[in-house]
């Protein structure tokens, strides 16, 4: 029946529906937005479904009367979404009905005969609801989504996994849940999305190679992570290095996130399929969450700075020494597991090497970024190289140092996301946030659509000097901020990784960690160093 369905527990929710009590209270709170309208019901449970479904997105129910034309019977029901979760039925003779029953009758006696009636339809808070019959609310909302992933596979095993929680639905490509084996052994379950954000087939669907190239980059960080001191110095000399530094590097391997296993039954899934046996990524579990909420709840200090800086620096030296280039250092992508062992009692691992590009020539596309933390130069030329990698890891320093971020950078790379690209973002929410940087938006707008409009004659190397030039002076109070902050020789470090003078920055992460690996011993931190 134009795809409603019946809460489980409809009999006991349209019982609290039927009290006096609350039904004068869903009246006194609805907000009336279709009244006394006529209709066919097929038409008009066309029109509930589709303000129901969005009122549900806004937190809110559906309140809806639908009477026939002869105000012979009458139907009250309450939706949230595509689900009935309450509905009574009455006739003018009194007879009445409720729940299963009268949801029935709708379905399988009214709704053939397609009457013409006339309805009406309400939406309320589900927050002014009352207590019982909001709590219903909540579960048939939540039987919902057991019905997509990734909570499909909630509470079920999964290849003799089980599946206990969700850690997030929010990736761009994965969704990642806690699972555990029979042994106990804790994992964090990585399953490729049906799409991508951006709507192209991932998992389900796909034509091509979507899915072999987004876990190709989990192979490459199993690669980089049982490099050999020989492979190591191999690739030191054909860099130019001092092949005597793998002796160090060696060490860092274990702050490389690894798969444990990879799961990929075929190249691309049906529905049927996905749902069944998708494909799986199982990978250690970090029992502590990430660097950002560790930083949410206070910035670092310059000796833990300095014993996070290190071990990222490190297993992001091995990756660009393995001529691979991560493209979204982040602090969400750090992931701490405990281990007593470390300094700090954690272990900050280099996560998300899914999409993982090689690079063999000067540059290579920029395939994925986040606007906070990308290089505002590589993001307007669409191009990348391994400097990228050690821009972001800087301005994640920088937020771990301070607990700011580099606003005036971020404004570009909104401003870059919008007019280049043509990406939705969030850039009146970030002004709101950010007011001293209304006058800089302004103008950088102005500057963005003369570059789209005249591209062809404006020279992008300009065109980034321009944009640069304008943000100088706040830029320039930020990097202040970080020099306060912290000590001096670990700012100057970190503000070199920041330059937006490409020939100024650290080429790469080798540069990078050696730089720190100095600033460590002249502080006299050498029990920082991992062994």
């Amino acid at each position: 029946m134009v795809s409603l369905r019946a809460y489980t527990q409809i009999d006991e929710a349209s019982k609290i529906f039927m009290d006096p009590v609350v039904l004068s209270k869903i009246l006194l709170h609805q907000k009336i937005i279709i009244a006394n309208k006529r209709e066919k019901l097929v038409n008009a449970l066309k029109s509930i479904i589709e303000k129901s479904t969005e009122a549900v997105k806004n937190n809110s129910i559906l309140y809806t009367v639908i009477k026939s034309i002869e105000k012979s019977w009458v139907f009250r029901a309450v939706l949230a979404g595509k689900i009935i979760v309450s509905i009574i039925y009455e006739e003018g003779t009194g007879h009445q009905e409720a729940g299963g029953i009268a949801y029935n009758r709708l379905v399988k006696e009214v709704y053939p005969n397609n009457p013409m009636v006339r309805y009406s339809i309400g939406t309320l808070l589900i927050d002014d609801l009352p207590d019982p019959l909001k709590v219903h609310i909540h579960k048939s909302i939540s039987e919902k989504l057991r019905d997509k992933p990734p909570h499909i596979w909630l509470n079920k095993l999964v290849y003799d996994i089980y599946l206990e929680k969700i850690i997030t639905d929010k990736g761009s490509y994965m969704y990642v849940l806690l699972g555990r084996d029979k042994f106990e052994h804790r994992y964090a379950i990585k399953i490729p999305r049906e799409k991508s954000v951006d709507g192209k087939p991932l998992a389900v669907g796909s034509t091509g190679n979507a899915l072999l190239e987004l876990l190709s980059g989990l192979l490459n960080s199993l690669e980089i992570s049982v490099l050999t001191k020989d492979d190591i110095k191999k690739l030191l000399t054909l860099e130019g290095y001092d092949s005597g530094l793998a002796e160090q590097l060696i060490h860092y391997r274990k702050y490389i996130l690894k798969p444990r296993a990879i799961i990929m039954l075929r190249d691309t899934y049906s529905q049927e399929e996905y749902v069944e046996a998708p494909p799986m990524i199982i990978e250690e579990y970090a029992n502590l969450g990430d660097l950002d909420a560790k930083i949410r709840k206070k910035p670092l200090n310059n000796r833990e700075l300095l014993f996070v800086a290190l071990r990222v620096a490190g297993a992001l030296a091995l990756t660009h020494l393995s001529h691979l280039v991560h493209m979204d250092v982040k602090p969400q992508n750090i992931l701490l597991r405990e281990d007593e062992k470390e300094p700090y009692g954690y272990a900050p691992l280099l996560s998300d090497y899914v999409g993982l590009q090689h690079l063999y020539d000067h540059m290579v596309e920029l395939k994925k970024s986040t606007p906070e933390y990308a290089d505002p130069i590589s993001l307007i030329r669409g191009k990348t190289s391994y400097s990228y990698d050690v821009y972001s890891l800087g301005t994640t320093l920088y937020y771990a140092a301070t607990g700011r971020k580099l606003y005036s950078r971020i404004l570009v790379n909104l401003m870059t996301m919008k007019y280049i690209y043509g990406s939705p973002v969030p850039l009146r929410v970030f002004l709101l946030d950010n007011p001293e940087l209304v006058q800089y938006a302004k103008k950088m707008e102005l500057m963005y659509k003369e570059y789209i409009s005249k591209k062809k004659t404006i020279n992008t190397t300009i065109f980034i000097e321009q944009i640069l030039k304008l943000i100088e002076d706040y830029d320039r109070k930020q990097l202040e901020e970080l020099k306060k902050t912290i000590n001096t020789r670990i700012a100057k470090v970190i503000i070199k990784s920041l330059s937006l003078d490409e020939n100024t920055r650290y080429r790469n992460a080798v540069d990078f960690w050696k730089d720190l690996v100095r600033v460590t011993r002249e502080l006299g931190y050498t029990n920082l160093l991992p062994s």
